[in-house]
């Protein structure tokens, strides 16, 4: 069985828009150093744990999920339970990057019409 490891993530930043990183499974610090809000910790080897600080409601928001989520989803959805908007995406790059620019070429069109 071949294990495709190289992932993107996507975080919402404080502009409402959405900052994509490529990232290995095996390199999941990589990700820390990149966005500031976020933090991710693997425990056991066996799950991931994941702290967001939320530019939506100003909380932090923690979400857990098991190394097989990531190998077998295609894309997870992140949000601000508070608003239910998506926070971050995480996944196969291509899922990710559709729905990050999507939702950033959405955001500019309407800034252009305000």
């Amino acid at each position: 069985m071949i294990l495709n490891a190289n992932m993107s993530i996507a975080v919402k930043n404080f502009y409402d828009q959405y900052d994509i990183e490529v990232f290995s499974l095996f390199e999941l610090n990589r990700v820390n150093e990149t966005f500031t809000s976020l933090t991710v910790k693997v425990q056991n080897n066996k799950e991931v744990v994941l702290k967001i600080s939320c530019p939506v409601c100003g909380n932090y928001h923690y979400y857990r999920y098991t190394i097989g989520e990531f190998v077998k989803r295609k894309l997870i959805v992140g949000g601000c339970e508070v608003l239910g908007v998506p926070l971050f995406y995480i996944g196969y790059e291509h899922e990710v990057i559709k729905k990050a620019n999507r939702h950033n070429s959405i955001n500019k069109r309407i800034c252009a019409t305000i």
